[in-house]
């Protein structure tokens, strides 16, 4: 008896004990979510403070657009509208699945085959997302020990592909520069996988694929490319840079169903043995669902379109020209390029949300473009020009902001070309 009473004083001493380092836990514990809580409210702080905020709001069909990637307007083409309701009464509302479980269906394949013989590659895989495959099939490359070298204003879904310290990044379309830091990478036996986009996101300039194609055959190292803007609006038949004369240089391209095409999901084009490797080794091909079979017939219809009819891209240029001339007439920055992506240079990053925001006062939607996006300095309204907007639809957005202008004159001495 004497014994038991020992050790249950021992225990309960044992607990006193312990009970103030419980406490002290629960108190540590209750404090990590206020610490987090309280670094979160910062960072938005902050990004508040430098007009940085970015927000989500709802888009709203009777506002004018010039912000999406929908250049060839086909997003609201009845011919392709009415081939996604075809595929959903065949095929369902979607895939169940990944591609290798039972996510790759007939239209699926068919569009895969479809894209390889317009494009010129041996095969296709299909995406969910743009981001998905280029951050995935960058992942997967970099297994092989190629070294990436990345164009400074290349996409994001290319940057977040990379690990830190191990790519190596050239100035924009320098190709000096390029071509020095493959020599580098060469001379410590390393292979070079330069990584590009054909038609940038922000600036809507052109990569000089003559150049790359020249500077390959010196190096030899292995080109991928970023089609995104580009597939239905440049090239023969809407090629995007498939319909460059150099572009056999490409050995692997990227590209979205997401801008001209007016729909979503992505593909990668490559050989045989390039395509098979991502398909044993890509995560975001292998644990990702695929789009849905009714999706692929639509795709297929919008491809199709594109191809019979180059109409529609020389309307796009046509306005693509009107636009340049009625902001050269207001005495304002005109991009030198003839791409729908028309960067509408304003400097500080309040002046530009400023300027989104009277815009959408009136009517128009234009999105303001900040850093980290664009380089610090350089924030702009991204107007897209398509193929479906009118000429008083170009003059509104011009009427529109001259009276915006005219309101503000210290926003108007920042923009107006001296």
């Amino acid at each position: 008896m004497m014994q038991r009473h020992k050790r249950l004083g021992s225990q309960r001493q044992k607990r006193q004990q312990t009970l103030p380092c419980l406490q002290a836990v629960k108190r540590a514990s209750a404090a990590v979510p206020s610490m987090y809580k309280d670094r979160l409210r910062a960072h938005l702080a902050t990004k508040s403070a430098n007009a940085a905020l970015r927000c989500l709001q709802v888009a709203e069909r009777q506002r004018l657009d010039f912000s999406s990637n929908d250049y060839l307007g086909l997003s609201q083409q009845p011919e392709i509208i009415a081939a996604y309701q075809q595929g959903l009464q065949q095929w369902g509302c979607g895939s169940t699945s990944s591609p290798l479980v039972r996510g790759y269906s007939r239209p699926h394949h068919e569009l895969a085959e479809y894209l390889a013989d317009w494009l010129g590659y041996a095969r296709v895989l299909l995406f969910s997302s743009g981001f998905s495959a280029n951050s995935g099939t960058l992942q997967a490359l970099q297994t092989l020990k190629l070294t990436p070298v990345l164009d400074k204003l290349a996409h994001a879904s290319l940057y977040d592909a990379v690990k830190p310290r191990q790519f190596q990044r050239f100035r924009h379309n320098d190709y000096a520069h390029l071509e020095q830091l493959c020599e580098q990478l060469r001379s410590n036996a390393e292979e070079p996988l330069v990584v590009t986009e054909s038609v940038f996101s922000m600036d809507g300039d052109q990569v000089d694929l003559r150049q790359l194609a020249a500077l390959k055959a010196r190096q030899q190292h292995v080109l991928m490319i970023d089609d995104a803007h580009a597939l239905g609006v440049l090239g023969k038949d809407g090629q995007g840079i498939r319909g460059h004369d150099d572009s056999d240089c490409i050995d692997i391209l990227t590209g979205t169903f997401g801008k001209a095409c007016g729909l979503g999901g992505a593909f990668v084009a490559g050989d045989q043995d390039v395509i098979e490797f991502l398909l044993q080794e890509c995560r975001h091909y292998i644990y990702s669902t695929a789009f849905a079979p009714a999706q692929a017939v639509a795709i297929q219809t919008a491809l199709k379109l594109i191809r019979s009819t180059p109409e529609l891209r020389q309307q796009l240029q046509q306005n693509v020209s009107y636009w340049q001339q009625g902001l050269g007439s207001l005495g304002l920055a005109v991009a030198d390029h003839q791409q729908p992506i028309q960067p509408l240079l304003v400097g500080r990053n309040d002046d530009a949300v400023t300027l989104a925001s009277r815009l959408q006062a009136q009517g128009i939607d234009c999105i303001a473009i900040r850093p980290p996006t664009v380089p610090v300095g350089t924030a702009r309204l991204r107007i897209s020009i398509r193929a479906n907007h009118s000429i008083d639809d170009i003059d509104r957005l011009l009427t529109s902001l001259e009276h915006c202008l005219q309101q503000d004159s210290a926003l108007a001495e920042a923009m107006y070309v001296s």
